[in-house]
């Protein structure tokens, strides 16, 4: 019968193939530690007493007496000395740890492949933006591809491609394989699923244009390139200056994946503007990509976008806006005319979502706005009463029944330095908004400094 005892040194947990001795050692395999071995005390004692002494006949003579006995029957006494007995080591089965050091290497693999998916998987947007100067101050996104699948919102989406996307999308589109989408019959609708359009607005002109369109599906530019323009090495990078005439003419073309292709256009400072652009993710703080501010990345998690970076003639365009809330909304006017980054998105889905956003100085500032806004007299769901001053902010867009819907699911919060307002609408009460939420021209016209 198996004997379990252990080691007074280490602890370790032994077993024996049985019961050693009364005056047997045992060494242990783990320390080396030699000791006489105790039996591990059972988690139950057992009940009563000695049965023996109960019928009044002789106890059972104890183990001790009986290996005595023996002892003296085989001629070994007590004085012989303690004997020296080692535990067998249980031999260690190759094939299981072989199994086990492979698991535990697949599981290693497994989360090693999930971290890089999760954590080092670049966004499109994030993706986008890293070939964006990070000095412009003017940039809209668009989420084609995510868009179109609603068909109710493509006859909407059309309108939303302002001219400089259209045209590029549409020279690019020409050159591309043929790519068919079902109910798509726009080529420049079917050829892009995420669009960007940035700028620079200084000195009263845009000093610096960039169009970045990410494609539907995978392409060849060394076979799209050639027919877009003639052949150019700038920096050890292929590109190709577009032969196309209007916006696109002499416009530098480039692309840092089979997924995405970057075009700047022929304004401003275009040299300086295509290396800035040719840095991509590898020099990101150079980018828009690596200097999005909170704000900056609630407003480009939208569908449809447009971010104002108060900077060069944006300097004024958000403090203009809160100038005229000033006075039925000092804390929220007060976080425009300091904030770096203003803008506006719609979400599409069964409602369209749309909202509004700034940065705030500090966390703590943009949670007392929030809380400010949800205390005020637009907090109060659809019985919320607009200022009359703030009415010519969406003068427009006030009739009764938009307005119910509008502000009876209108929430006020925070993310960071972050303050927005965010509503959602049916889809027909969200038309008249587009056109206020995500205007191609929006901040176009834009206050001076």
């Amino acid at each position: 019968m198996a004997f379990q005892t252990r080691c007074p040194e280490c602890q370790a947990k032994l077993t024996l193939e049985d019961t050693p001795d009364a005056d047997e050692s045992i060494e242990c395999p783990k320390c080396g530690n030699q000791f006489m071995a105790k039996p591990l005390k059972k988690k139950k004692a057992d009940d009563g007493g000695d049965k023996g002494d109960e019928k009044g006949g002789e106890k059972p003579a104890k183990k001790g007496d009986k290996k005595k006995d023996k002892g003296e029957k085989g001629g070994k006494t007590a004085e012989a000395g303690p004997k020296k007995r080692k535990t067998k080591k249980k031999k260690s089965n190759k094939v299981i740890m072989i199994l086990m050091a492979a698991g535990g290497l697949g599981i290693l693999t497994c989360v090693a492949l999930i971290g890089y998916l999760v954590l080092g998987k670049v966004s499109k947007v994030d993706e986008a933006l890293s070939h964006v100067p990070g000095d412009f101050n003017h940039i809209r996104g668009m989420n084609v591809g995510l868009i179109a699948r609603y068909p109710g919102y493509l006859t909407e989406l059309t309108p939303q491609f302002n001219v400089v996307v259209k045209d590029v999308a549409t020279e690019l589109a020409a050159a591309a394989p043929p790519q068919a989408v079902p109910g798509i019959d726009d080529a420049a609708i079917a050829f892009t699923d995420y669009a960007i359009h940035a700028k620079r607005k200084v000195n009263g002109g845009v000093n610096g244009q960039v169009v970045v369109i990410r494609t539907r599906e995978k392409i060849n530019f060394a076979e799209v390139g050639p027919k877009l323009g003639a052949a150019a090495n700038i920096d050890g990078v292929p590109c190709f200056r577009s032969s196309a005439r209007g916006l696109m003419n002499n416009a530098m073309i480039f692309s840092p994946n089979n997924r995405l292709i970057v075009v700047v256009l022929a304004t401003g400072q275009q040299d300086a503007v295509l290396r800035t652009s040719m840095g991509g993710p590898k020099a990101k703080d150079t980018t828009r990509a690596g200097k999005l501010t909170d704000a900056g990345k609630k407003i480009s998690s939208g569908h449809l976008w447009t971010m104002v970076v108060t900077e060069g003639d944006l300097a004024g365009y958000a403090k203009a806006i809160g100038d005229s809330i000033k006075k039925d909304f000092p804390k929220v006017a007060g976080a425009l005319q300091g904030t770096k980054v203003y803008g506006t998105w719609m979400m599409f889905g069964t409602a369209v979502r749309v909202g509004v956003g700034c940065d705030a100085d500090t966390r703590d500032t943009a949670s007392e706005i929030a809380t400010s806004l949800k205390e005020g007299p637009l907090g109060k769901g659809d019985d919320s009463e607009m200022p009359n001053e703030s009415k010519k902010v969406v003068s427009n867009h006030s009739s009764k029944e938009f307005k119910a819907e509008l502000m009876a699911n209108i929430k006020y919060s925070y993310t960071g330095t972050c303050v927005y307002a965010e509503s959602k609408v049916n889809f027909e009460k969200a038309k008249p908004i587009l056109s206020m939420f995500n205007r191609p021209d929006m901040a176009d016209a834009a206050p001076g400094k």
